[in-house]
């Protein structure tokens, strides 16, 4: 094996930077745990090999000398304090993490104390930052004017930079901060001999094999194909390097290269802002480049399932660029609209956002769709967004989308691929033409053919199967529909009221209640349903109209209550508190109205909620008998004239 050096003798006078082609910190508490459980593994009187590191030494030059500026000053120096600039083209991840943990020790040490026979201001010295007279640099860190490198100084330094506030955060920005909290948690009630310990392992004890990249080398090929240990790189970070190379063998001037390549890191730092600008929920990368390629190039076979391929081997590749089919405009409209793109892509994924700039209502119908989660509809919406129609159109687009996933796949019941390669291929033209109506007419004639695949007789099959499952007959407590329909129903009942319970918090609980309960054993419930079979009952029990939306979930105990007791009830702890129905969601409001739950109360309800599904999708289901026997209580001898429908 070649010469191994620890991270003392790496950092042996020598200045590392990570180039802008390289990705930022992407390490998250999975790689940080197996570091930690490396670190305290190893033995003192041993090595642990944790892989390679590839550098390469900077000229530097008239076109670069602005990125190195900082560091002249060392750089520069007479032979014996004299500093060599170098660029990590792969193994920055593990550099990084052993960097952030130094800081963590040193921050838990007084301002005297010593470690490993070094004061503390001679260990920040060698691995974190150089001052003397003529100048200030820090030793690692990121390239002039990324995000990262202010975050790093500013929170992972504590050096006070200006630039901070300006800088936006992003997916890079964040796996720093939650890898400097987690070694700050590591050693916070470490002792000094446990803190002098993990120091001279981490210092001497991890070795890598250092490699220095030969002049001749192309960095950002090498940097392509390495074999990354740890996290592998995003299709979206692979882009970013393969855009930086083709910019270096266009035949442009120097100036109109190095615009382009700002261009890049500008679009890639916008990208990442977004993608991570939801700390709780970051944006996947590769979902919003293939998102973003089926609507910039269009949806064929070679992008469908291999879209990184058709960038990364069809299209953006050093043939295209010799032969001239890829040239610098190319390149710099495609940089643009992945920039411009990235905040729409943000925008359908959070539309409640404080950065959303989204009319209201298109919020909450977005919103909608993306509860319904089909896909192909993604890239258009985007393309349409990008387009900036009127509110008012994009509205009626997005009430079309709606109504065609319900009606398609909760009603009709069609496979999931269903309309899938067509939808995916208009995202294209709607970008290009910015012509929504197009679309919408499309979705329209989908969902409104009389062909066999849209007959409401297919809904009633597909719940006849349910409830007629052997095993369970849950009905519609079974259909894939259920949720989506009974919180439209609650948002219909909420009007202009205070919302009692979220979508995602509603389907996370499942909170779905039996009025009439799936283990009646109780009295009341004999008496009131005494008259009908077994079967009878489970039909009722499972029936539209007997499934109410909780705002807060009970347990089986109370579920199984007799309705007086679910409308209001003395909660536990406190006898002169009640809680039920009555102060519970919107449609529980509804049902506590009710002085009784008996068959006629559960046709009753569901009949209101079929018709409200006609007004809602603006479909047919059919007349009063109709939908008894959609709610598959054909058997009740109970007539339209008896219920209160209004």
């Amino acid at each position: 094996m070649a010469e191994l050096y620890s991270i003392s003798e790496i950092f042996d006078k020598r200045v590392l930077r990570i180039p802008d082609f390289q990705r930022g910190f992407s390490w998250g508490e999975r790689q940080l745990d197996d570091f930690w459980d490396d670190l305290e593994k190893v033995s003192q009187s041993k090595i642990h090999y944790t892989g390679l590191l590839t550098i390469e030494r900077v000229k530097i030059l008239a076109n670069n000398i602005a990125k190195w500026n900082d560091t002249l000053f060392l750089v520069n120096a007479d032979d014996n304090s004299k500093y060599v600039p170098y660029y990590i083209v792969d193994g920055q991840q593990r550099v990084t993490t052993a960097i952030i943990l130094i800081t963590s020790i040193l921050d838990r040490l007084d301002s005297e104390a010593t470690i490993s026979g070094l004061t503390k201001k001679s260990v920040a010295q060698k691995y974190i930052k150089v001052e003397n007279t003529n100048g200030k640099t820090f030793i690692f860190g990121y390239e002039k004017d990324d995000p990262s490198y202010e975050f790093l100084k500013a929170n992972v330094y504590k050096e006070n930079a200006a630039n901070t506030l300006n800088e936006p955060e992003t997916l890079y920005t964040k796996n720093l901060d939650f890898a400097k909290k987690y070694f700050d948690g590591k050693v916070k009630d470490f002792n000094p001999h446990q803190l002098e310990t993990l120091f001279s392992k981490l210092t001497h004890n991890i070795k890598f094999n250092l490699y220095e990249v030969d002049e001749d080398l192309d960095v950002y090929v090498m940097f392509e194909t390495m074999n990354n240990r740890g996290k592998p790189l995003s299709k979206l970070e692979l882009l970013k390097n393969r855009l930086i190379y083709l910019s270096t063998i266009l035949d442009n001037s120097e100036e109109e290269i190095n615009s382009l390549r700002n261009q890049i890191n500008e679009s890639w730092k916008t990208v990442y802002t977004f993608l991570g600008k939801n700390k709780e929920k970051p944006l996947d990368d590769d979902d919003f480049l293939k998102n973003h390629t089926y609507m910039y190039f269009g949806y064929m076979d070679k992008t469908a399932d291999l879209f990184s391929e058709y960038l990364l081997d069809d299209y953006f590749t050093t043939k295209n660029v010799l032969d001239r089919v890829v040239r610098l405009a190319t390149i710099e409209n495609y940089v643009i609209s992945v920039q411009k793109s990235v905040q729409k892509w943000f925008e359908i994924n959070f539309p409640f956002h404080t950065v959303s700039t989204l009319d209201n209502n298109l919020k909450e119908w977005i919103d909608k769709i993306n509860r319904l989660k089909y896909a192909p509809f993604e890239p258009n919406i985007m393309a349409a967004l990008l387009s900036n129609p009127p509110a008012d159109a994009m509205l009626k687009l997005l009430k079309a989308m709606d109504r065609y996933v319900f009606l398609v796949f909760k009603i009709f019941q069609s496979r999931q691929h269903m309309g899938k390669n067509l939808f995916y291929a208009k995202a294209k033209g709607v970008y290009e033409t910015g012509d929504i109506w197009e679309l919408k007419r499309l979705i329209e004639t989908r969902t409104d053919s009389d062909t066999k695949e849209y007959d409401i007789n297919l809904f009633q099959n597909y719940l006849s199967e349910i409830f007629q499952n052997v095993k369970e007959k849950k009905g519609y407590y079974a259909w894939n529909g259920i949720h989506y329909f009974l919180y439209e129903y609650e948002l219909s009942l909420q009007g202009n009221e205070e919302q009692k319970i979220t979508y995602d918090t509603f389907v996370k609980r499942n909170s779905i209640e039996h009025i009439f309960p799936q283990t009646a054993v109780d009295e009341c419930w004999q008496t009131a349903f005494d008259t009908y079979s077994n079967e009878q009952r489970v039909k009722l029990k499972n029936s539209l109209g007997n499934l109410l939306l909780l705002s807060v979930p009970k347990n089986a105990h109370l579920q199984n209550k007799c309705f007086d007791y679910k409308k209001r009830h003395p909660t536990t702890n406190n006898p002169n508190e009640f809680k039920g129905y009555f102060n519970g969601s919107h449609s529980e409001i509804e049902v506590n109205a009710y002085p009784n739950w008996t068959a006629k109360e559960i046709l009753e309800r569901g009949v209101k909620m079929l018709n409200f599904m006609e007004r809602r999708w603006e479909m047919r289901i059919g007349n009063f008998d109709q939908k008894k026997k959609i709610l598959f209580v054909e058997f009740l001898q109970i007539g339209e004239h008896e219920l209160n429908l209004a």
